[in-house]
């Protein structure tokens, strides 16, 4: 292989690509962490979007298809789960079945509800239980880090 300075691009490995966009989102581009987050939607499509938005920032993530399964992911999981990325509507358990039992289950983790059908009753009351956000459905790359970050970063702006 010949190469130019300037010229193309050599791909690194995964851990050198992750942290060269970890760096560019701390220094204002973007938001990221190295938090865990679980992505809950029964559309793959969705999950994978989201998964590609935020892994990039430094993120890992975790995806469940419904709320019952994200439940007993919540359960069941040996690591921390900083937060959750819920959606609404889903077949099994919804989302609004499911936060009380997220909440339970892991009562530490931030949950930022998602829907396509915009800030409805069920998705207000969740707020008002204690979700950190609400973000329509569909949502830029920007709004979902900024969004993440945000929730994340709640209780540090607390006073002691």
């Amino acid at each position: 292989m010949r190469s130019n300075e300037g010229l193309g691009f050599a791909p690194g490995s995964n851990a050198d690509m992750k942290r060269a966009t970890r760096q560019r989102g701390s220094s204002g581009t973007l938001p990221g962490g190295t938090e865990t987050i679980l992505i809950v939607d029964d559309e793959p499509a969705v999950v994978n979007v989201i998964k590609r938005m935020i892994e990039p920032l430094g993120y890992t993530t975790l995806s469940a298809p419904n709320g019952r399964e994200a439940v007993e992911l919540a359960k069941t999981y040996e690591g921390e789960i900083h937060l959750a990325i819920l959606d609404m509507t889903m077949p099994v358990m919804d989302g609004a079945k499911a936060f009380p039992l997220l909440r339970e289950a892991r009562p530490e983790m931030r949950i930022i509800v998602i829907s396509a059908y915009g800030l409805d009753r069920s998705s207000q009351a969740l707020l008002d239980a204690g979700a950190s956000a609400f973000i329509p459905k569909p949502f830029r790359r920007a709004e979902l880090a900024a969004g993440i970050r945000r929730a994340l970063d709640a209780d540090k702006n607390l006073p002691s």
